[in-house]
C-alpha cells in the first residue's frame, strides 16, 4: 500500500497537479487519504477471498498442480475472481460518478466556488488515481498471497494459513451455554435411538473400515508389487529410497509418524499395490510421490532423475507423475474445458511428445467408451457427474494424458464389480503397453486378489 500511494501520489502531485510547494497539505492531505481508503477495501476484500480458496479449495489446487500445472496456472480461476471482487466497488463507482453520484470532494469544490468543468476534472482525475491505486495494491498483495501459499515447489502449503478463532458475542455465549445444558436429549443415527441425561450426547460406535485381511504387521502400509519384476533397469524405474513423514499433532510439541523408512522400487510394466490400515500414511505416501507433500527424508527419483536436483522446475515432475484420487471431481467446467486447459500448461508446451488435446480428448473417448460411459458425458459440467461418472472419467484422463507414473488412490471406490473390472483390465494393458509405472492403493480385498493372480 505504502509503495502504491507513494508511486501514484508522486506521479499526481508532480505531474498533474503541480501545486507549490510539491507538499501542499491543502492537495496531499485529501488526496492521499482517499488514496488510502479505497486501498483499504480493495485488499481486505481481495484478502479474504483468496486466503479461503487457497485453504477451501485444496482438491481443485491440487488437481491441476498433479497434471503439471505451475502455482499460478493452478490458481489462475481462483486468483481471477478475487481481484475481481476486490476491484468492483471501485469499478461501480466509476461507471455512476457524475451521472447517479456526486462525491463530496467535487461537490465542496462547487460550493467552494469552484467552476464546475474544474471541479468535474478533479474528481475523473482523482478517481482514476483511486483505481490505479487499487488495481496496483491488489495485485501485488495476491503475488505475496501466492508466494506465501506456495514453497518453492509449487507445493501449496495451506498450513501456512491459519483460521481465525470464533468469538462468539454475548447471545452466542448464551445460546451456548443453552445448548450445553439440555437434558434428556434424544437422537437417532442409522436407525439406533442414544439417550442422553447428563448432558453429555452418546456418539455411536462406528465400524472401522481397516482391511482385516490386508493390515500390515504393526499397523504400518506395506507394498507389494503385483508380479515379478520385469527385469527393467534402475535407470527406467520409479525408485524410493527412505521415505518419512510426520504430521504435527494439536500439541505443537508432538508429532506422529504416518511412515518410515519406506524404500521400493516400480520398474517399467509395473503395478505396486500398496495396502495398510485407515490411516497409516497410504494417501500421504501417493501425495509425496507425486510432489504434493512434502517428506521429511528420503528421496525419489524416476528413470535416473532425481526430485531435488534433476527437474528444475517441479511442475514437469508432475507433468509425468499423474496421482488420481477417489474424490468426486467437482470443479467448474466439463471434462473437454479441463482438457483444454491442462494442454495449455507451460510444462506441456514445453514438451515436444506430449499429447495434443485433441490426442487426449479422442483417448479419453475411447477408454471411457469401454467402461460403459456415453461420450457426451465429456460435455456436461463436473458437478453433473455422478461419483461414478467422474471417477472413470478423471482415471481415463489420467491414462490418456500419458505419464509415466500414474498413482491410483482407492481411485475405483464408487464403481460396480463390471465398471472396476474394465477400468483395471485397461490400465494393466496400458501399463504394459506403454511402459506405465503405477501404484495403487486400495482397501477391496476382490480388487486386490484380482490384480495379484
Amino acid at each position: 500500500m505504502l509503495f502504491n500511494v507513494v508511486l501514484v501520489g508522486l506521479f499526481a502531485f508532480a505531474v498533474i497537479i503541480r501545486p507549490t510547494p510539491i507538499w501542499n497539505p491543502q492537495y496531499v492531505i485529501p488526496i492521499v487519504g482517499m488514496l488510502l481508503g479505497n486501498c483499504t477495501n480493495g485488499i481486505s476484500l481481495t484478502m479474504n477471498n483468496i486466503t479461503i480458496a487457497l485453504v477451501e479449495q485444496q482438491r481443485e489446487i491440487e488437481l491441476y498442480l498433479s497434471f503439471g500445472a505451475t502455482s499460478y496456472e493452478a490458481v489462475s480461476r481462483l486468483l481471477r475472481e478475487a481481484v475481481r471482487s476486490g476491484t468492483t466497488p471501485i469499478l461501480n463507482s466509476m461507471a455512476v460518478i457524475g451521472i447517479i453520484s456526486i462525491p463530496g470532494m467535487m461537490t465542496g469544490q462547487i460550493l467552494g466556488g469552484s467552476p464546475v468543468m474544474e471541479a468535474a476534472r478533479y474528481q475523473m482525475l482523482i478517481m482514476y488515481l483511486i483505481a490505479v491505486c487499487t488495481f496496483g495494491v491488489i495485485l501485488m498483495e495476491v503475488w505475496v498471497i501466492v508466494d506465501v501459499g506456495f514453497d518453492s515447489s509449487h507445493m501449496l502449503r495451506p498450513e501456512r494459513f491459519e483460521k481465525a478463532p470464533v468469538r462468539l458475542n454475548f447471545g452466542g455465549v448464551i445460546w451456548a451455554a443453552l445448548q450445553s445444558c439440555s437434558f434428556g436429549r434424544t437422537r437417532r443415527e442409522g436407525g439406533v435411538r442414544f439417550e442422553s441425561t447428563n448432558g453429555n450426547e452418546m456418539e455411536p460406535l462406528r465400524n472401522s473400515d481397516v482391511d482385516v485381511k490386508y493390515v500390515a504387521p504393526n499397523g504400518r502400509l506395506e507394498v507389494q508389487p503385483m508380479k515379478e519384476t520385469c527385469g527393467s533397469s534402475l535407470g527406467d524405474a520409479l525408485v524410493l529410497n527412505g521415505l518419512t513423514r510426520s504430521l504435527s499433532m494439536e500439541d505443537i510439541t508432538k508429532t506422529r509418524t504416518l511412515f518410515s523408512d519406506v524404500s521400493f522400487t516400480v520398474g517399467s510394466g509395473e503395478i505396486s499395490l500398496v495396502k495398510g490400515p485407515s490411516g497409516c500414511g497410504k494417501s500421504q505416501l501417493l501425495r509425496s510421490i507425486a510432489g504434493l507433500s512434502p517428506l521429511d527424508e528420503g528421496s525419489i527419483s524416476l528413470e535416473g532423475l532425481d526430485w531435488n536436483n534433476g527437474f528444475v522446475c517441479k511442475s514437469d515432475w508432475r507433468k509425468s507423475v499423474r496421482y488420481v484420487t477417489q474424490y468426486k471431481v467437482d470443479i467448474p467446467g466439463t471434462p473437454i474445458d479441463f482438457i483444454r486447459r491442462v494442454a495449455s500448461f507451460k510444462s506441456w508446451q514445453r514438451d515436444p511428445g506430449a499429447p495434443t488435446e485433441r490426442e487426449i480428448l479422442k483417448s479419453t473417448s475411447e477408454l471411457i467408451g469401454q467402461w460403459g460411459l456415453q461420450i457426451d458425458c465429456l460435455g456436461k459440467e463436473w458437478a453433473v457427474l455422478s461419483g461414478g461418472e467422474s471417477q472413470r472419467v478423471i482415471v481415463a484422463l489420467a491414462l490418456a494424458s500419458k505419464p509415466r507414473v500414474l498413482l491410483l488412490d482407492e481411485s475405483t471406490s464408487a464403481l460396480d464389480l463390471t465398471s472396476k473390472t474394465a477400468v483395471e483390465h485397461s490400465v494393466y494393458d496400458l501399463a504394459k503397453k506403454n511402459g506405465l509405472k503405477i501404484v495403487w492403493v486400495s482397501h477391496d480385498n476382490d480388487q486386490l486378489e484380482r490384480m495379484n493372480v
